[in-house]
């Protein structure tokens, strides 16, 4: 399983207020206890991800991540080191009916055992890109895009850039007095601040504000806080974005496109949805599928790798109609009149009626990226979509240490 596993400072009380320094994550390993990787997050009281200096005090709002892949067999207590003075077991439930798996969570009030060193993921800021074992992906210097995805051997792929850009495309449709006039964005209108950078062994998190200015008419602006957090075999992008009013007000069409730009594919390269379990080929002949049944996946599969891309949307916009399709583009002449880093095949998806939203304020949108590390066979989609639709699960109790420490005094 390659799930991460995320707890708030809520599901551990009996680690509130105690100095993360002194808080050590452990599993089994021939039935004894080895420290693993981990990271705690501190986010504050707005739930905004504090992105530097360190958090002095584990509060409710911090999030504490390790790897489900990292869980091992139940552990005896003589099994755990003797110092620590607060223990937590923490049990995974797999809700699709895999094996149950432990993690347990320790305080040492004074000499703290060494920390894995092992680290899955990294974001360079200076270049610009997330690197993990399986895959890498460049951001542009100016926007909230990609220039490069790459899926390395061990990650199923052959290394090699699989990716011109990401797009999207907005176009909202307003009516003004007796007027109507259509207004159109793309990922290079939008103004980026870029907030900073994260890293931990389990995640790295990129963090920007994003604002599109759709004129003069409409002063408040559409804006939104976009984290992408990049794990080891996977990327998610929870956007949290403001509607105003005055737009939905105004708005009497309004579409979304949002695009992966593929590079030249080589033979056999195939594209999935949930509408085409066989498959269609990249094979250069014209041809657009856009589907209007509402599903949220897609795959792309072939000798550079296999990509699952998810478009998460709140379960209230469906039930008021706005429909997410998948798009399939394979068309040669999509090469003529474009600049040359275009290509001519890419796949996304389509929101459409998104002027059927009744209520302006905030909605979270999520973009989800997983790398297949086998060839993808049909199906194969249903663990990386539990992730998000049904995610682990985990239980903790308290344990009583053997030897009881004295309370914490770390600052």
């Amino acid at each position: 399983m390659h799930d991460p596993v995320l707890l708030t400072g809520t599901s551990l009380p009996d680690f509130l207020g105690r100095s993360p320094a002194r808080i050590r994550l452990f599993a089994a390993r021939g039935g004894r206890a080895v420290a693993i990787p981990f990271q705690i997050d501190a986010r504050d009281e707005d739930g905004d991800l504090i992105l530097d200096g360190a958090d002095l005090r584990l509060d409710e709002n911090d999030e504490i991540l390790f790897m489900a892949m990292d869980a091992g067999a139940r552990l005896e207590r003589d099994a755990m080191p003797d110092q620590a003075d607060v223990i937590n077991e923490i049990e995974i439930v797999d809700p699709l009916g895999g094996p149950r798996t432990w993690v347990y969570a320790l305080h040492f009030p004074a000499a703290t055992p060494p920390a894995s060193l092992l680290e899955y993921v990294h974001f360079d800021a200076e270049a610009n890109q997330a690197r993990s074992p399986l895959y890498s992906v460049d951001y542009h210097d100016k926007g909230n895009f990609f220039t490069a995805l790459r899926i390395s051997k061990q990650g199923g792929g052959s290394g090699e850039n699989l990716v011109h850009r990401t797009r999207m495309r907005g176009a909202p449709t307003f009516s003004f007095l007796l007027a109507k006039f259509t207004l159109e964005f793309t990922e290079e209108d939008s103004m980026m601040k870029l907030s900073g950078v994260k890293n931990g062994p389990i995640r790295a998190t990129r963090q920007v504000d994003l604002s599109v200015d759709l004129g003069a008419l409409f002063p408040e602006l559409p804006t939104g806080r976009v984290e992408t957090h990049h794990y080891r075999s996977s990327f998610l992008t929870p956007t949290q974005v403001s509607i105003p009013w005055l737009v939905l007000n105004m708005a009497s069409e309004f579409s979304f496109v949002t695009l992966t730009d593929f590079r030249d594919l080589a033979d056999g390269t195939r594209y999935f949805d949930a509408n085409h379990p066989t498959g269609l080929a990249y094979a250069g002949d014209p041809e657009l599928v856009l589907s209007g049944a509402d599903h949220d996946w897609w795959v792309t599969a072939g000798r550079g790798g296999s990509l699952l891309q998810a478009f998460i949307t709140p379960p209230q916009w469906q039930e008021w109609g706005v429909v997410r399709g998948t798009i399939f583009v394979d068309d040669e002449a999509k090469r003529d009149g474009r600049p040359e880093t275009s290509g001519r095949h890419a796949a996304g998806f389509s929101l459409v009626d998104v002027e059927d939203i009744p209520e302006a304020g905030e909605y979270t949108l999520q973009m989800f990226t997983a790398v297949l590390d086998e060839p993808y066979e049909p199906g194969d989609e249903a663990g990386p979509m539990a992730m998000v639709h049904r995610p682990l699960r985990t239980q903790v109790r308290a344990l009583e240490p053997r030897s009881p420490g004295s309370k914490d005094t770390a600052g």
